[in-house]
């Protein structure tokens, strides 16, 4: 019996065990045919899923604060107002002064007021519906002259280096619209040199071939001019300059200064000398320059308060003659 119990169990371990069971698998939808369009529902379904703000495709990009509150102000403004035109003095010398001009258009609008700015400070404003129309806000940079304004037009004077920059004109039209146009343009203020450019180095004589160290200085001002150098009225080859060193000084205007160096060629000589002149230019506002000679000759100078003259000069021998006679006159009384 245990003979048999042992054969049969032997069997029973010998037959495979049953394979687990697998989940069954949701049959899988059936593929289009390549170049077949989906159904327009569907289409719809994807097109609605993937587009922004719905939670599904590319994140809609989030709005500025007052995106929507705040449009630019533009030169044409809104409505049916707008401006024209805005015309300012493209350059001022640092005192002087100067008419500001905004030109505005309106349609159904009423023009409610015009205000000027230098950069964000008001400085002036016109009220069409108030008894004074005219507010002046003084700025520290320039003045307003109240008669030589009305509207959008405004006279500034005693303008100062910190006037320069953007001048901005905005006119709002009144009630309902409360529409508002603005432009601007940009004034430069300049503080030119109080004189002409020195030139600086030249000696009494020189040899010819004679190494020659001129420098050119222009006063203090704002901004800089650009010096140059002329030789018988024509520019220097760059060669000879070195370049131009502009300092600035503890009063915020800028001192100028540029050398030229080179060799007194016989070339250069005419009649024995060459003419040097430094040029100072700011454009549009300032112009100076200074003159030299560079000479090969012994330089002589006649003083009449001291009663001497050049030696060999004509001068000189007319003194020479009349002391002559004079000697010639005492002798014959003496005889």
């Amino acid at each position: 019996m245990a003979r048999g119990r042992s054969f049969r169990e032997a069997v029973v371990s010998a037959r495979p065990s049953p394979a687990p069971e697998v989940p069954a698998l949701a049959p899988s939808p059936p593929s289009l045919p390549p170049g077949a369009a989906l159904p327009l529902s569907l289409a719809l379904l994807l097109c609605f899923l993937r587009s922004p703000g719905n939670g599904q495709g590319t994140p809609s990009r989030p709005r500025p604060p007052g995106h929507a509150l705040m449009p630019p102000l533009s030169p044409a403004g809104g409505g049916g107002i707008r401006i024209i035109g805005v015309k300012v003095p493209k350059v001022l010398l640092v005192g002087a002064e100067g008419d500001l001009e905004c030109k505005w258009e309106t349609e159904s609008d009423q023009m409610y007021s015009i205000k000027w700015y230098q950069d964000a400070h008001e400085f002036y404003r016109y009220t069409a519906t108030s008894a004074d129309p005219i507010q002046i806000f003084d700025p520290p940079t320039l003045d307003v002259d109240r008669s030589g304004s009305w509207e959008g037009r405004v006279r500034i004077a005693n303008v100062t280096l910190a006037a320069g920059g953007s001048f901005h004109c905005e006119v709002s039209a009144d009630a309902p619209t409360f529409h508002t146009a603005s432009d601007f343009a940009e004034i430069k203020v300049v503080d030119p040199p109080d004189g002409d450019p020195l030139i600086k180095g030249v000696q009494a004589q020189y040899l010819p071939e004679d190494w020659v160290d001129l420098t050119c200085s222009s006063g203090r001002s704002t901004p800089a001019p650009a010096l140059s150098f002329t030789i018988n009225d024509q520019p220097v080859p760059l060669g000879w300059l070195e370049p131009q060193i502009n300092t600035l000084e503890a009063d915020g205007l800028t001192s100028s200064s540029l050398r030229l160096r080179f060799s007194l060629l016989p070339q250069l000589l005419q009649n024995g000398s060459a003419r040097v002149a430094c040029l100072a230019v700011i454009p549009d506002v300032y112009k100076g320059v200074s003159r030299d000679v560079l000479s090969t000759s012994p330089r002589y100078q006649a003083s009449v308060l001291e009663g001497s003259a050049a030696p060999g000069s004509r001068a000189d021998l007319t003194c020479v003659c009349v002391a002559s006679l004079v000697s010639l006159a005492v002798a014959s009384s003496c005889l």
